[in-house]
């Protein structure tokens, strides 16, 4: 039913990826684990602050010095097996006017999904506040949205209330399936908001999912799912949006743009979603404290490990925090934090 360049896809979690840069850096003095590769340090022109991650335990990264631009963090390279995720659905836009109609609305430029290459996108309420996140890939005359299945419905039909006289179609395609591989795909294109993530791909399929391999590798790197952001609530940068490439500052208008580009340029983005680990994670929503201060909120998590979106200028230097009575270890994610304008 789906195709990937290697006999090897559905095989169990291979040897350590080869680095492509050497296994020590300046920024830890750590041995490289199992899995995990060096990636060079994704480079921005602006000027910005840049938290590496600073140790490969989770439970006990600690804050480090900033990195120079020939340095590089850790990136979590395991593979995982090829699965259906099947907690993901494909909407469909065509027609002439598919990518000005979205280009208008979504926080990333739609205009660079073409071919191989996506783009990591959200959409706001006129507030900034997320309403739904999404993957754009480019098709023959249109763009298929690869977004939570739980909401599918609902932003096929926000989006129709937005269409006016736009010459555009959009459909729900239960057809579709979502996959995602750590080995690119025939037809496939490249997860736009972290390497590490592996390839997607939509194609019709029958095939039964299990994606708790992605999920686990998911969480281990530090990147949340559109289960882990509540509609309405948070704001793209709060969520890693800016180091999961998933806003353009440079774009013209969208809804929600002037409240994202103020909190950007006057550096008022103070949380962030980092990975947490205990033996026994309490839900999501439970307060995490430190001291007496509450600095965050526990999110979606997989077995003892997990996320939470935390304030960084409460939560310091410090590794561990209290959520519900239970000591959880707080991480740094596998992609340097951007923090400043």
């Amino acid at each position: 039913p789906f195709t990937s360049r290697t006999d090897a896809a559905f095989a169990a979690p291979s040897e350590p990826i080869a680095a492509i840069l050497p296994a020590r850096t300046a920024t830890s003095a750590a041995t490289m684990p199992h899995g995990v590769a060096t990636v060079p340090f994704f480079k921005t022109r602006s000027k910005v602050s840049l938290i590496p991650l600073a140790a490969t335990d989770q439970g006990a990264i600690a804050q480090a010095p900033l990195p120079t631009r020939t340095e590089a963090p850790y990136f979590y390279l395991m593979s995982f097996p090829t699965t259906v995720l099947p907690d993901r659905a494909v909407i469909e836009i065509t027609g002439p006017d598919a990518a000005t109609f979205l280009q208008g609305l979504v926080t990333n430029d739609v205009t660079k999904a073409s071919g191989s290459d996506a783009v990591y996108a959200a959409l706001l309420t006129p507030q900034g506040k997320i309403i739904y996140d999404f993957l754009i890939a480019a098709i023959d005359g249109g763009l298929l949205l690869d977004c939570a299945k739980a909401s599918a419905a609902d932003l096929a039909a926000r989006l129709k209330k937005y269409k006016l006289r736009a010459k555009v179609t959009i459909a729900e395609r239960p057809d579709r399936a979502v996959i995602a591989s750590s080995e690119p795909l025939e037809g496939g294109i490249a997860d736009p908001r972290l390497l590490a993530l592996g390839f997607r791909a939509y194609q019709i399929t029958t095939v039964d999912g299990n994606d708790a391999a992605y999920h686990a590798h998911r969480i281990a790197l530090g990147v949340p799912d559109s289960s882990d952001i509540a509609p309405e609530t948070l704001f793209p940068l709060d969520c890693n949006f800016e180091e999961l490439h998933g806003v353009d500052f440079a774009k013209g208008c969208y809804v929600g743009q002037e409240l994202t580009a103020r909190m950007k340029h006057r550096a008022t983005a103070r949380r962030r979603i980092l990975p947490v680990s205990a033996p026994t994670l309490p839900p999501p929503g439970t307060p995490l404290t430190l001291g007496a201060t509450e600095i965050g909120d526990m999110m979606g998590s997989l077995g003892s490990r997990g996320l939470a979106i935390v304030r960084l200028d409460r939560l310091g230097t410090a590794t561990e925090a209290t959520a519900a009575g239970k000591t959880v270890r707080i991480g740094r994610p596998s992609y340097p934090l951007i923090l400043g304008a």
